[in-house]
């Protein structure tokens, strides 16, 4: 009986160090996390130093042609500077899954890091040279080189993570994201870097997080799902998993990866934008997904971020108590993000994503009617009250968004498709994702002006909406195969189960599937 203790020991060991959190897999996730960093600091870095920002653009304008802007072109440029940055994520959203299959995860992720220093030296380097236009083609850039980062980093992250780990890994892009918004937001305070003067040196510090991976990005190895089902490479893949998972008995993982490409469809070994859409078992997850990205960006959740002070004071806060409580927001979502991380592989990431919708909708509307209230409220009535609640509601959409929406729609559609239709599928998501967010952007001024206190009504309505459509339709990824979940929506199309399908499917044919996972 010895003889064969021993090798069961190993094999049991081996196995529990596939869930094992490594250096290199730490350096490399770490690596990829500085990327979302990037995208959450010049996603908040904008707001603040406005008054200093609108004041050089004028200034520019009258040395170069001798006349002063009205207030109208003003905030016509103004609005320009800041919507280039969502048109530029547009156009790299596009792009980043291509250049994700075409030179790799993380030569992608490298080449990208120069690209957003370069951006942001041509921002900072705008008020030297007295050129609105170096702002503005810079802000382009940096929107461009942030949705490469929110295309490529979740790709990263989800195919160099142990399977077990992949949720909770999987949220750390999301708290890279909203920890760099907390930073740019008291980096701009007045105290510090908000002041009129220097606010070329906030666009500087975008650099920061792209230098930090560009020195880490050397010493991470290549995502060993793209070595093996892209490239091809079995002896690379295989030197890269021995590499992240700190030990050479890698057979059952591999095996496990080139399941995908035995399984897959036909539809997903050249899958592009037209295949997704016309394939049933490649459109249902797509749909999902996009309604995941749409659940994110149309909840509301923008309208706190870019409009809390003015939405704090509009509610009867105080200005200075309103930039208390927009720092507040930031905390409470970065406190929150840290919290899914070790519930995303728990809880699991379909009863997260609808706790969370559910919880964002009872918010939104406790902020109406709490806003509403104060907003007709006589003189007699406590208004002090409505406001304190207003914030308190306010700050459960963000405790609420960050338990699920925030960060699970980035990790599920890359847990979704099988290694051929994920960038693609990715590409799609990302965009979409900008346009909600962009469309948001033009949309509020309206909303402000025709709705008034019921700004948020539309918000909730749609957040009923896509918690109801995922409510029947969102399946449970959590420890599963990659393989075995797009199995399950094979055997969707195929048997005309459609869009019920909420749990993993039971095996078929001798498909991996079974509920736990393996």
């Amino acid at each position: 009986a010895a003889p064969k203790a021993a090798p069961e020991a190993a094999v049991s060991a081996v196995q529990d160090s596939r869930d094992r959190v490594t250096w290199r897999l730490a350096l490399s996730v770490l690596a990829a996390f500085w990327g979302a960093v990037h995208f959450g600091w010049n996603t908040g870095v904008i707001n603040n130093p406005k008054d200093g920002i609108v004041s050089f653009l004028n200034q520019s304008v009258a040395d170069r042609f001798d006349r002063q802007l009205s207030d109208y072109q003003l905030e016509l440029l103004w609005s320009l500077v800041v919507s280039i940055f969502a048109i530029g994520g547009m156009g790299g959203a596009l792009t980043g899954g291509c250049l994700a299959d075409r030179l790799g995860r993380s030569r992608a992720l490298l080449g990208n890091s120069g690209f957003g220093i370069a951006a942001a030296i041509a921002c900072s380097l705008s008020s030297v040279a007295s050129s609105p236009e170096l702002l503005v083609l810079g802000r382009l850039a940096t929107g461009f080189c942030s949705a490469v980062y929110t295309s490529v980093v979740p790709l990263y992250i989800s195919e160099t993570a142990p399977r077990r780990l992949r949720g909770g890994f999987g949220v750390l892009n999301q708290l890279g994201v909203v920890s760099g918004l907390l930073l740019s937001q008291v980096a701009s305070t007045d105290s510090l870097l908000g002041r009129p003067g220097l606010w070329p040196l906030l666009f500087a510090l975008s650099a920061a997080p792209c230098l930090l991976q560009l020195a880490l990005l050397p010493c991470c190895p290549e995502s060993p799902r793209h070595l093996l089902l892209t490239r091809r490479s079995e002896a690379a893949a295989r030197s890269a998993l021995a590499t992240l998972r700190g030990h050479d008995f890698v057979d059952a993982e591999l095996a496990e990866i080139d399941a995908e490409r035995s399984t897959g469809s036909s539809a997903s070994s050249s899958a592009t934008a037209a295949k997704l859409c016309s394939q049933p078992e490649l459109r249902r997850p797509l749909l999902i997904g996009l309604v995941l990205h749409l659940s994110q960006q149309l909840s509301g959740i923008n309208v706190i971020f870019y409009y809390s002070s003015d939405l704090f004071e509009a509610a009867g806060a105080s200005p200075q108590a309103s930039k208390f409580a927009t720092v507040a927001v930031g905390c409470v979502m970065v406190a929150m993000t840290g919290v899914t991380v070790p519930l995303m592989d728990r809880v699991g990431r379909r009863c997260l994503h609808l706790t969370g919708l559910l919880g964002v909708l009872v918010s939104s509307v406790g902020f109406t009617i709490c806003f509403s209230l104060h907003s007709r409220s006589a003189a007699a009535t406590p208004a002090g009250a409505l406001t304190y609640a207003s914030i308190c509601f306010a700050l459960l959409i963000v405790v609420f968004f960050a338990l699920g929406p925030g960060s699970i729609p980035w990790l599920m559609i890359s847990e979704m498709f099988q290694q051929e239709a994920r960038s693609a599928a990715n590409a799609i998501g990302v965009l979409v994702n900008w346009l909600a967010n962009f469309a948001v952007g033009l949309v509020f001024p309206v909303l402000v002006k025709h709705l008034g206190s019921l700004l948020f009504l539309p918000f909730s309505v749609l957040t009923a909406a896509f918690l109801l459509f995922l409510f029947c339709c969102l399946p449970e990824t959590k420890g599963r195969p990659i393989e075995a979940i797009a199995a399950g929506f094979r055997s969707d199309a195929d048997g005309g189960g459609g869009l019920r399908w909420r749990r993993p499917s039971s095996p078929k044919n001798g498909q991996a599937g079974t509920s736990d996972g393996s």
